[in-house]
């Protein structure tokens, strides 16, 4: 990917074309990531995958270089004809892309999960101390200009 800027926004440009299992266990698309630690809350109970023919899914990473809501971004996917991706769409970039996570966080926008207390949480690739990881954070949480969202096509 490279960075081209419009505005105030800075936006990836190029695609990625990668293979998704849709039809795997959560569970299983983790473990083919050899992620270094995964949140205990990121289950299929909590993120239950859907329902969608395996195949080949075009990718879209864009960042904004300026701090920006979950909302602003999906709005500004969807201008673009992009959703954000869900999880069995971002362990597959992870899975082919080892080493983005290691570069900036990459949020996953399109799997929220509703948690007991009212809010609503997402997962994001990111790299810590212990390595690659998995972990969540408020769906309405303000991100750094150094996040980048992963998108894809919609169909």
């Amino acid at each position: 990917f490279q960075g081209v800027v419009e505005g105030t926004i800075q936006q990836t440009i190029g695609v990625v074309r990668l293979q998704v299992d849709y039809t795997s266990p959560l569970s299983d698309l983790i473990k083919a990531c050899s992620l270094d630690w995964v949140s205990g809350h990121i289950t299929e109970k909590n993120f239950p995958i859907a329902k969608r023919p395996n195949g080949e899914v075009e990718f879209r990473m864009y960042h904004f270089n300026r701090t920006i809501s979950s909302d602003q971004v999906i709005q500004e996917m969807d201008k673009e004809g992009y959703r954000p991706v869900e999880l069995p769409e971002a362990l597959a970039y992870a899975k082919a892309n080892p080493d983005e996570q290691r570069k900036y966080p990459i949020a996953v926008l399109g799997s929220v999960w509703r948690i007991s207390i009212g809010g609503w949480c997402v997962p994001y690739l990111v790299e810590w101390q212990v390595g690659r990881v998995l972990p969540l954070n408020s769906y309405g949480y303000s991100w750094n200009a150094d996040c980048r969202f992963l998108a894809v096509r919609k169909s």
